[in-house]
């Protein structure tokens, strides 16, 4: 583990200064900082060399990776350079920016103190460079840094940035044989997130110390509770997100704004759901937006406005304003930069007087900054989570619009599953599950998606059943003794319209009897295994980057099998992962035509036919068990979704009896060495949607 002032030391050992000549918003010196900054905290992940030449910070989202490189640009005196400003970096951008920012007589001196490590550069915002440019442009970019740096016995560039692209970026450097560090930010233990929040709230220079020291140890208590006593023992488990800035941010506005202690304690510790953590923290999140109407809105606009009405019209209208879901849709919208007008008040003249005083008000919302942007990733996540879970097409729209032009948060999952209570969510919102889930991955935790769906004609007799899709999230600990976390959403499948995936899948297993569109504006993203399967696969984007496996043991593939797959990719980059298209129908152009894999056509035979699809739609559902085997679980396996009808229980009972599926306990396991014992076929073939004439006789003995 590293220490702040370890880090600061690595990055500032030998530094020389240099005046820069011409600053800009992205390139330049940071500014003091005038907030309070609690140091953190590093594990190294990947730590050969003491002062690596480039040196690595990971986190998940929003975890104070750019204060971090303020505040090292400010000790050491290297300049920032912000990706998240800046524009689409290529071969030339360091050059270009050393060339423009500093005095000429100063390039020879400053190049040579860069190429030993006596001088360097900040690179924050490495995920939102990336994700701006090709992966061309952006490893030229990582070639330009490892060309400058080559023979530096001390640190010459700091990149901050999400987990994986910092994985990514570790690699390539490593590749090129420049020595690389890779920390990763840790939580707050118990005692920094008091300090966190009481830097935040000046609380304990208050009035009423005691009383406010007892509701912040309170609150850190029952979120700690949810995990044992693990965190109080420095024990940072991937699922405790209370050491995480946003949460502490949370917990900090709360104590702020409410001085009330003994009525908001008792409000919260009525907290009793499985999951304690999350259903906390929304309660913190309710209690400042019920405040903000009862203490703010009611009292200076609404109650004004009403004065003149008689009780029974005020009493509605007391009621519904200003409640959370509008709120959350004011926010939203403010922070898109225009206003959303409601009829939340029946008379028009009033209505309108409503909203000229909240227009005039909003941006003093506990949510948001001076800018009309949200405070952290809590506030936001937990409006989108809310507008999306209000099942309401203008919700839906706006959270939409919200979460295409920003980053998603792993909060959003959890607030998700809270709001929603039984996991509906409307399916054109399946992008910005699936996109959310993805930042849980860390240096610590891996994640895997399974989306899988079936139409209504598939159920078996009994009370009509919707089309549905079910889209599970599995969040696995590298710890082999830590269990697992998992969140369950489902959404009513619409058949005519495609289900669009985003543009960024990994360790994703899709199979959908529909239509399905991965569209990118620059790129599609695919780090293996990912397979989908479904009626028709669109690709929309100039190119498809394929990422290798985290762990190879959970496979390297990218498997994408359909009646018909379309594509405008101009360009694939594999970076030697496997990929196949397998496809019946062949239409597909250079470049992806080099992967077209050609799907076996069945026979005409209905009654094999239905056997083929059953047995393949039970044997393609196994996956890299978290412990290694190929398994799933019992319930999932015998589900209607995959068995159907008899013909599938006929199928399923054939491939135990022969070997193929052994059950133990509560799951499922494949023998793949059976697979092509029996069937005559691998098991990757079956996966290809490829068949044999040894399968089509298994098949046929099937009664």
């Amino acid at each position: 583990m590293l220490d702040f002032y370890a880090l600061k030391s690595i990055v500032a050992s030998q530094k020389v200064s240099f005046p820069m000549k011409a600053p800009t918003e992205s390139f330049c010196l940071a500014e003091k900082r005038t907030q309070p900054y609690i140091e953190p905290s590093f594990d190294k992940v990947e730590f050969q060399q003491e002062k690596p030449a480039i040196l690595l910070v990971s986190a998940v989202a929003v975890t104070g990776k750019s204060t971090l490189a303020q505040v090292l640009s400010n000790h050491t005196g290297l300049p920032v350079l912000d990706l998240g400003k800046h524009k689409p970096v290529g071969a030339d951008t360091l050059t270009g920016l050393l060339t423009n920012g500093y005095q000429v007589g100063d390039l020879s001196r400053l190049l040579e103190a860069i190429s030993k490590g006596s001088y360097g550069v900040i690179i924050d915002g490495v995920d939102e460079g990336r994700s701006k440019t090709t992966e061309e442009a952006f490893d030229a970019f990582l070639d330009d840094l490892a060309q400058r740096c080559a023979g530096a016995t001390h640190t010459s560039f700091v990149l901050l940035g999400r987990t994986q692209v910092l994985e990514h970026c570790w690699l390539y450097l490593t590749l090129k044989n420049v020595t690389t560090g890779l920390v990763t930010i840790r939580p707050f233990n118990l005692e920094e997130a008091r300090q966190y929040i009481d830097a935040f709230t000046a609380g304990s220079d208050s009035s009423h110390p005691v009383e406010y020291a007892n509701a912040r140890d309170t609150i850190l208590k029952m979120l700690s509770a949810a995990f044992g006593d693990r965190p109080a023992q420095g024990d940072q488990t991937f699922l405790s997100f209370v050491g995480y800035p946003p949460v502490l941010d949370a917990i900090a506005t709360l104590l702020r704004e409410e001085k009330n202690y003994y009525k908001m304690l008792a409000d919260l510790e009525c907290a009793d759901s499985a999951d304690l953590e999350i259903d906390l923290l929304y309660r913190v999140v309710s209690y400042i937006l019920r405040r903000e109407k009862q203490q703010k809105v009611l009292p200076n606009i609404v109650q004004p406005l009403i004065g003149g009405m008689s009780e029974e019209e005020r009493g509605p209208i007391v009621e519904n304003v200003f409640e959370a879901e509008e709120q959350c849709g004011r926010l939203v919208s403010h922070s898109l930069g225009r206003q959303l007008r409601l009829d939340r008040i029946p008379e028009p003249l009033i209505n309108e007087k409503y909203e000229a005083q909240l227009l005039s008000w909003l941006h003093e919302h506990p949510f948001v900054d001076g800018r009309g942007l949200f405070r952290n990733a809590v506030f936001e996540s937990f409006a989108l989570a809310t507008l999306i879970g209000s099942r309401d097409p203008q919700n839906l729209d706006l959270a939409l619009e919200y979460a295409d032009r920003h980053k998603y948060s792993y909060h959003t999952i959890y607030f998700l599953q809270r709001i929603t209570g039984d996991g509906l969510v409307p399916v054109h919102s399946l992008r910005v599950v699936l996109g959310s889930a993805l930042e849980f991955r860390s240096t610590a935790t891996s994640i895997e998606l399974h989306v899988e769906g079936a139409r209504a004609q598939d159920a078996p007799p009994g009370p009509p059943q919707e089309g549905t899709i079910e889209t599970r999230v599995e969040i696995i600990g590298e710890n082999q003794d830590e269990p697992s976390k998992a969140f369950n959403f489902r959404s009513a499948l619409d058949d005519g319209t495609a289900v669009l995936l985003g543009s960024r899948l990994s360790s994703t297993y899709v199979s959908l009897p529909c239509d399905v569109l991965l569209s990118g504006i620059k790129e599609v993203e695919l780090t293996a295994p990912v397979e989908i399967s479904a009626t028709k696969i669109t690709l929309q984007s100039p190119e498809l980057v394929l990422r290798p496996a985290r762990r190879p043991a959970t496979g390297g593939q990218v498997v994408l099998e359909a009646e018909i797959i379309d594509s405008t990719v101009t360009n694939i980059v594999t970076n030697g992962v496997d990929l196949a298209l397998a496809v019946q129908k062949t239409g597909l152009t250079f470049p992806a035509v080099k992967y077209v894999v050609q799907k076996d056509k069945l026979p005409e035979d209905s009654s094999l036919q239905e056997k083929y699809l059953r047995l393949r739609r039970i044997l393609v559902h196994f996956r890299s068990h978290s412990r290694g085997s190929l398994a799933k679980y019992k319930e999932k396996i015998e589900h209607w979704r995959v068995l159907g009808n008899d013909t599938g229980w006929d199928v399923l009972e054939r491939l135990k009896s022969d070997g193929i599926l052994t059950l133990s306990g509560n799951f499922y396991f494949l023998q793949p060495e059976s697979v092509h014992e029996h069937l005559g076929i691998s098991y990757a073939d079956l996966r290809k949607g490829r068949t044999s004439e040894r399968l089509l006789q298994y098949l046929r003995s099937i009664k």
